[in-house]
Parts: structure tokens; C-alpha cells; sequence
């Protein structure tokens, strides 16, 4: 009896330890499997690859047929399958996502513990219908949570029924715990370089809005940077001017195309953002009801997302996936965040579009007034008066009709872009036609559905029937001059600049035909150009590159930089603010400098380059009587003047010239010799910074140098 006792001591004992050797080895196994998962999640920047080596060493930790892993999409409350092993991956991933109900997933997630489930055809937990899809009978479920966010499941398969202990489910729930912390890390690392990847496409886009004035490049580089992030199939940019819309940009397949896949329809999805504002996301085009009628074979998904700026909707970015496609979070803040920048593009080539017809229409206005001062024939003056007219206003054709106050009537007496027999040959009664009407009221007329008899036009003689008309009286001082007619062959509606500016043309009209009163009118014409000055400074100093003046980018960079380094040296911001426009201004005085002279491609003799070196003094000249800009004109009177006395146009010395115009001689030769001119090619900018230290205390302010050597070196990386 004694002996049998013992044996059974020594069995219990030698049972003990074998069982804790085990437990010890599958403890050993877990730690590894855990430290093998941490090391990849932190090392491997490819979700799919720590994804795919957790479901692999998962079903092998627990011995297992197979492991699926989900994710739980909590804004759409439903399961994603993102990756399997033991199971076909690729038909997994095709699965397409499920409601959260009725899955193992929210079960786990719900109950926040490890469920081990005998028989997954017997469990209330899971919906039959997706049992069946998988050969799986028993399963041992790992809900995946951390910080109180619910990420999703492992579920570990057994294709046999298979039982596993109180032990094993427990330490299999404490895997679940340690293996949430591990992949919450993960996810929240991949969300930060998701977050970087797409700052960093918000800078290029930036970076392209600020550096390119060219719309179509800076829209197709938005795009770029889109199917670069999101992979999209195909993506469009239409511009929207309130009435209607626009093709901008496309990009198909990650090829930039120049037309659209589609035109927008009206009552479509394009058509409805730019209308309301509102973005709205289709997942499953074969789904929804704007696109019950939809001619086009297209199954996929999309999204269209309003471009504003200012208040005001210009224009609506959509993007597309050939099939249906669930729009992340993260998509959607790419798509806000990229909209915002394309808005900003199309309001940047607004503004320069604006800055340069105010440009032009202002040169228009000199042309027409240096044809009255330069001619004594009215008909010369008209003339030219008239070709302004359809340029500027960019229609077909005009007509100047003059008042005989004598008869009351009008007579024609010059056309452009339509046949003078086609108009009235008698004298034309003020009242009876359009034309008369204008006269007779001294108000302007639109006729957007013209039609010749309105005006006594012969329609014979037009190889055009115009469909818009306007008529504008030209008015002196009260008394009428005559009428200007304008025709379109096409519809047009005219937006009130159009029209502001066909009642200054009107005027330019009047001022000649009333020659005694030039000099007043001429005047207040000054006076109105005074006001619009603010509006164009930029304008002018683009005109300068697009003539061909100034590189391109330079007044940019150099008014950058030399902001830069203005705010090491200068304090105050009103001095400031008299330096940038300075700076933007630095070489106005070139307008008066003609393009025979300024882009002669050989050397410039004597005379050429004394009146080179007249532009400072035309720069005072042209910005003295502007009030606002008395303050700026240090700069592009005083920037070619040296420290030593040797420059121009006065050959101050030393700190007798102006502080900003010492400054701005650094930044303007530091940017001339770094950039390429058709002359020379870039110096180096070793060599530019070398040159600028050779030349402290003869061309540049010995004390003003080594600030400006500083900042270089700061912001260049460059080594004295």
C-alpha cells in the first residue's frame, strides 16, 4: 500500500512538472511571437506585410488551419476583412464589407474578451450565411481594442472541431491585450506618416499654387499629388463661375488628359456640389439615385468636393474609383485638404486674370489717349478708339454713331468687324431704333436676342447675323456726342466690370469727340487711376517678367527675401511695409524704358545705357505724385547707389543712401548673380556669396554684409 502511494506522489509530481514545462514553453512561444510582431510593427512601413506575417504566425502560435483579421469601421458600423492565412488572401480581401451585426467581430468587441466558439454552425454569435463561406468549425475569436477604440478581430480557424482549455483561452486573451497595444502603435505610426505624406502633398500643392500662375499646370500638379495619395482611376477639376461650369483639369488612370470623361449634366453630381456647396460621396454608383438614368457603363464610385474661396463656390474637384469604393476618413481630409488648394489656385488666377485685364484695359485707355493727343483726324482717333473696343470687351464688332444737335439725329461714321452698308445711310432720328433710343435717354441698352431691324441694320449686306447688342451713349459734360454700338455674333452675358469698363471706353469716346474739354476729362480719368494703383502694383512688376524684362520669379524672390532680411534690421512695421512695396517696385521705372533698348540681345552702347540709367529717376518720377507710395520710392530710386559713391542715379555715399535701398542692393545682386540670364548662367552660390563679401565697404554696406551673410547662411546652408 505504502509503495502504491508513493508512486502515485512521484506520477502527480512528474505530471506537475511536465505540465509546467509546457505551460512554460507556450509562454516562451507567446513572448517571442509577441517581440517577433512589436520589432516588424515598428521597423516595416507596409501595413499589409506586419499584417500578413501576424495572421501567418498567429494560426501557427495556436496550431490552427487558418487566421482572418478585420477591421471594424466605426463610422459606417461595419466589419472589413483586411487580410487572411490558411485562406485564399486575395478572394478574402474581396469580400466585400459587412454590417457589424451577426459577426464574430462585434460579438468580441462588444463582450471586450476572447470568445472560444466549439461550433461556429451552432452559435447564436454568427449569422449562417457567413459561416458557410469559410471551412472553418471552431474558432477562438481575439478582440482587438485599445484605448478605448475598438480596431477589430483575429480569428483563429479550425476546419475539424477542435477544443482548447480555460488556460489556453485565457492566454490567448492576454495575447489579445498585448497584440492591441502592439498594432494600435502601428496604426497610430502609419497614421502619423499618412498625416506627413499628406502635408507633404499640401506643400507641393502650395508650393505650385504660389510658385505658378498658370493655372492648368497647378491644377494638374493638385491632381498628381491625389492619384499619387488615393490611386483614384480618374480625377476632374471644373471651374464654376456661378452660372455654369467649366472643364479645368483631368487626370485618367495617372495620365493628365486634356478633356473630361464625362461632361458635367446638370442635374448630375458635379452640377449639384457647385450649386450647393456641399460634398457628396456615391460609393456605389449602381446604388444611388442620380445615377438611375446614367448613359455612361459605369459601376464604380465617386466624389465631388466644392473649390471655395472667398465665400464663393469656384469650382468642384471629383474623383472616381471604377469600382465601388468605401471613402476613408483619411481620403476624405486628403480630398478636403487638396480642394482647398485647387480653390486657391483658381482665386489666384481670378485675381492675376483681373490684375492683368486692368492692366491691359489701362495700356488701352493710354492708347486711345495718345491717339487723341497725337492726331487732329477724328476719324484716326476713332479708329483706334474702336479696335480697343472689340479687344478689351472681346467681341466682334462696334460702331460709332455721332449727334448732329443741329437735326437731332445721329450719322454713322466709322465701323469695325461689320460692313458700313449694312447701316442706315440716311440720318437715323433719335427714338426710332435701338441705337436712337440710347441717344434719345442717355442711357445704356442691352440686347441679349438682338435681331437687325432693331437697328435699321441691312441684313443682306451681313455675312453674320450679331444675337447681343449694346449701345452706350457718349456723353461730355451733359451733352451728348454720339452713341458707340457693340455686337456679338455669340450670346453674351456682361458681368458689371464689362460693363464699368465699356462706360470707360464710352468716355475715352467723348473726351475725343469733345477735344475742348480733353484736359479736364483727362483728369479725372488720372484721378480714377490713382484709385486703382493699390490693385496693380503686383500687376506691374509681373508685367515687367512677361514683357521679358525681369527674369521670372524674380520680383518674388527678391521681395521674400528681402523681407527677410528687412525684419533683421528694421523694426518698425511701417518702414516695413515701404520696403515690400519698394521692393515689388524696384525696377518700375523700366516701363519708360522702350523693349529695343531693355531686351537688345547684343551690349548697349553710350546712349542706350545712359538711359538705362535714367529708370530710378523714372521710377521717382512715375511713383512721387501717388501719395501712398511716397514712402516706398527709396527703393527704385535709390538701389543702384553704392557705398562708395560710384553708383547711380545721384552717387550718394555711404549711409547718405537710404536704408531700404542699402538693404535691397544685397538681395537684388545675390539674387541676379544665382539666377540664370540669357547672358551668363548662374554663379554658384559660393562663388555669389564670395563676391558679395568682396564687395563690403566699395558696393554694399560693410555693416549691413555680414547680417545679410548670416541670413544666407542660415537659410542656404552655405559656408562662408
Amino acid at each position: 500500500i505504502w509503495a502504491n502511494i508513493m508512486m502515485r506522489r512521484v506520477g502527480m509530481v512528474i505530471e506537475g512538472s511536465v505540465q509546467d514545462v509546457t505551460e512554460a514553453q507556450e509562454r516562451t512561444r507567446y513572448l517571442a511571437f509577441l517581440a517577433d510582431i512589436t520589432r516588424l510593427s515598428l521597423q516595416e512601413k507596409v501595413p499589409q506585410k506586419v499584417l500578413r506575417h501576424l495572421a501567418q504566425h498567429l494560426q501557427a502560435l495556436f496550431f490552427a488551419d487558418s487566421c482572418y483579421l478585420t477591421r471594424f469601421d466605426s463610422r459606417r458600423q461595419k466589419v472589413v476583412p483586411v487580410m487572411s492565412s490558411g485562406f485564399p488572401e486575395e478572394q478574402y480581401l474581396k469580400t466585400p464589407p459587412r454590417p457589424a451585426e451577426g459577426t464574430l467581430t462585434r460579438v468580441a468587441l462588444q463582450e471586450k474578451r476572447t470568445l472560444f466558439i466549439p461550433n461556429v454552425l451552432e452559435t447564436p454569435y454568427l449569422s449562417h450565411e457567413i459561416a458557410e463561406q469559410f471551412p472553418v468549425r471552431s474558432a477562438l475569436v481575439l478582440p482587438l481594442q485599445a484605448h478605448g477604440r475598438d480596431m477589430g478581430a483575429a480569428i483563429i480557424g479550425y476546419h475539424q472541431p477542435h477544443v482548447l482549455s480555460e488556460a489556453q483561452v485565457r492566454r490567448a486573451g492576454d495575447l489579445a491585450a498585448h497584440l492591441s497595444l502592439v498594432l494600435s502603435t502601428a496604426e497610430l505610426m502609419e497614421e502619423t506618416r499618412q498625416r506627413l505624406s499628406e502635408l507633404e502633398s499640401v506643400r507641393r500643392a502650395s508650393l505650385q499654387v504660389t510658385s505658378s500662375l498658370d493655372l492648368k499646370v497647378v491644377l494638374s500638379s493638385i491632381l498628381e499629388q491625389i492619384y499619387r495619395l488615393l490611386q483614384v482611376d480618374n480625377a476632374h477639376i471644373f471651374l464654376y463661375d456661378g452660372r455654369k461650369l467649366t472643364f479645368g483639369a483631368a487626370i485618367f488612370h495617372g495620365t493628365p488628359t486634356n478633356r473630361p470623361v464625362a461632361e458635367p449634366r446638370e442635374e448630375g453630381l458635379t452640377a449639384r456640389v457647385a450649386r450647393s456647396g456641399e460634398a457628396i460621396l456615391v460609393e456605389d454608383v449602381s446604388r444611388h439615385p442620380l445615377y438611375e438614368n446614367y448613359p455612361l457603363a459605369f459601376s464604380g464610385a465617386l466624389a465631388g468636393f466644392p473649390l471655395q474661396a472667398g465665400g464663393e463656390v469656384r469650382g468642384v474637384l471629383n474623383v472616381a474609383y471604377d469600382v465601388p469604393h468605401a471613402f476613408e476618413a483619411h481620403e476624405i481630409r486628403i480630398l478636403e485638404l487638396l480642394a482647398d488648394q485647387a480653390a486657391i489656385a483658381i482665386q489666384n488666377a481670378a485675381l492675376y486674370e483681373r490684375v492683368q485685364r486692368g492692366y491691359r484695359r489701362l495700356q488701352s485707355l493710354q492708347t486711345i489717349d495718345n491717339a487723341i493727343t497725337a492726331s487732329m483726324d477724328i476719324q484716326i482717333t476713332l479708329g483706334v478708339f474702336l479696335k480697343q473696343v472689340i479687344q478689351q470687351l472681346s467681341v466682334d464688332a462696334a460702331a460709332i454713331a455721332l449727334y448732329n444737335p443741329i437735326t437731332a439725329t445721329l450719322e454713322y461714321t466709322l465701323t469695325q468687324g461689320i460692313p458700313r452698308s449694312a447701316f442706315p445711310r440716311r440720318m437715323v432720328r433719335l427714338g426710332t431704333t435701338l441705337s436712337g433710343k440710347v441717344a434719345l435717354h442717355k442711357e445704356i441698352h442691352i440686347e441679349e436676342s438682338f435681331s437687325p431691324e432693331q437697328n435699321a441694320l441691312d441684313a443682306n449686306a451681313l455675312n453674320r447675323l450679331p444675337r447681343f447688342y449694346a449701345g452706350i451713349p457718349l456723353v461730355a459734360k451733359g451733352e451728348l456726342q454720339g452713341v458707340l454700338d457693340i455686337y456679338h455674333y455669340h450670346s453674351l452675358q456682361p458681368d458689371q466690370e464689362w460693363m464699368d469698363f465699356a462706360r470707360s471706353l464710352a468716355t475715352q469716346a467723348a473726351i475725343a469727340l469733345e477735344n475742348a474739354r480733353l484736359f479736364n476729362n483727362l483728369q479725372r480719368s488720372n484721378f480714377e487711376l490713382e484709385l486703382a494703383y493699390d490693385q496693380t502694383l503686383e500687376g506691374w512688376a509681373r508685367a515687367l517678367e512677361l514683357r521679358g524684362v525681369e527674369p521670372e520669379g524674380h520680383t518674388s524672390r527678391v521681395v521674400e527675401l528681402c523681407m527677410l532680411f528687412a525684419q533683421r534690421v528694421v523694426f518698425d512695421a511701417n518702414r516695413l511695409l515701404a520696403i515690400r512695396r519698394g521692393a515689388i517696385l524696384h525696377d518700375i521705372g523700366k516701363i519708360a524704358v522702350s523693349d529695343a533698348i531693355l531686351l537688345k540681345p547684343g551690349p548697349l552702347d553710350d546712349t542706350e545705357w545712359q538711359i538705362v540709367r535714367q529708370h530710378p529717376v523714372f521710377a521717382r518720377q512715375l511713383l512721387s505724385p501717388i501719395g501712398f507710395l511716397r514712402n516706398a520710392i527709396d527703393i527704385p530710386y535709390a538701389h543702384h547707389e553704392r557705398w562708395d559713391g560710384t553708383g547711380y542715379p545721384q552717387g550718394l555715399r555711404g549711409e547718405r543712401i537710404p536704408l531700404g535701398a542699402r538693404i535691397f542692393a544685397l538681395v537684388d545682386v545675390w539674387d541676379s548673380l544665382t539666377s540664370e540670364r540669357p547672358y551668363r548662367p548662374a554663379w554658384p552660390p559660393e562663388k555669389a556669396l564670395a563676391y558679395i563679401e568682396e564687395q563690403a565697404g566699395r558696393q554694399f554696406d560693410p555693416g549691413l554684409t555680414p547680417i545679410f551673410i548670416d541670413l544666407l547662411q542660415e537659410n542656404f546652408r552655405l559656408s562662408s
